[in-house]
C-alpha cells in the first residue's frame, strides 16, 4: 500500500511540475508573439526594429522546445506510425511501447548528464552573453536542458510503470 501511495505523491509531483512548465511553454508563446507582432509595428511605423528581437525568440524558442516536450510526450502528441502500429497485436504494440520508452529514457538520461555539466561550466565561467552584451546571461538558458530532460525522464519513468500496470491488469 505504502508503494502506490509514494507512486500517487509522485505522480501528482509530477502533474503539478509538468503544470507549472507547460503554462511556462504557453507564455512564452504568448509572449513570442506578442514581441514579433510589436517589433513588426514599431518597424513598420519606425523602419527600425526592437533591438534584441532576434536574441529574445531564440531563448523563447529554446525554452518551448525543451520544456514542450515533456507536455508532448505526457499528452503522446508525437508522430507515430499509426499504419504499422495499429496493425500490431496488443502485446507486441507493449513491447515496442516500452522499448521506445527505455531507449529514450537512456538518450534523456545522457542529456541531462551532458546539460547539466555545460551549464555549471557556463555558470560557473560566468558566460554572460550568446549574442554580444544584452539581454540575458547564457548561463541561465543553458539549465533547460538539463530540467527538460530531467521531466521528460521522470515522465518517461511514469510510462514504463504505467505500461506495466496496464499490462499486469489486462492479463488478470
Amino acid at each position: 500500500m505504502e508503494e502506490n501511495q509514494a507512486g500517487s505523491i509522485f505522480e501528482k509531483t509530477m502533474n503539478s511540475l509538468n503544470w507549472f512548465f507547460s503554462n511556462v511553454v504557453f507564455f512564452c508563446l504568448f509572449f513570442m508573439t506578442f514581441y514579433v507582432t510589436l517589433d513588426i509595428i514599431i518597424r513598420t511605423i519606425s523602419g527600425s526594429a526592437l533591438e534584441g528581437t532576434v536574441e529574445i525568440n531564440e531563448y523563447l524558442l529554446v525554452i518551448v522546445g525543451f520544456l514542450g516536450m515533456v507536455h508532448t510526450n505526457r499528452h503522446r502528441g508525437h508522430i507515430t506510425v499509426d499504419l504499422l502500429y495499429n496493425r500490431i497485436s496488443p502485446s507486441k504494440q507493449y513491447l515496442l511501447d516500452q522499448i521506445n520508452n527505455i531507449i529514450l529514457l537512456g538518450f534523456s538520461i545522457l542529456f541531462v548528464y551532458a546539460g547539466f555539466q555545460k551549464a555549471m561550466s557556463a555558470y560557473e565561467s560566468g558566460e554572460s552573453s550568446w549574442f554580444g552584451d544584452y539581454i540575458l546571461p547564457v548561463w541561465f538558458i543553458r539549465w533547460i536542458v538539463p530540467i527538460g530532460f530531467t521531466l521528460l525522464s521522470l515522465q518517461l519513468l511514469i510510462g514504463i510503470f504505467q505500461l506495466k500496470k496496464r499490462r499486469s491488469s489486462s492479463n488478470e
